[in-house]
């Protein structure tokens, strides 16, 4: 009997998959992601960056002046 393409009764002839099918499927899943590990950082390192992006980043902006509280100003900050 088939539900929605699925068979109810249990196939006969269930195997495991073999040392060497196994070793190749490694092989090329490896292979597959340093092909891409390469590939991501060629794209990344060749990319064009936008001029407001890089103006924007070389402009220093002052950073505000940190008040001291009377704790730490004194040394006794909790530990």
């Amino acid at each position: 009997m088939r539900l929605w393409g699925w068979s109810t009764r249990k196939a006969t002839t269930d195997t495991m998959i073999s040392d060497d099918d196994l070793y190749r499927l490694a092989i090329f899943l490896g292979s597959a992601a340093m092909v891409l590990i390469v590939l991501y950082h060629f794209l990344e390192v060749n990319t064009k960056e936008d001029d407001k992006v890089v103006v924007a980043i070389k402009e220093k902006v002052p950073a505000k002046p940190v008040q001291s509280t009377p704790q730490s100003a004194k040394g006794n900050v909790p530990r």
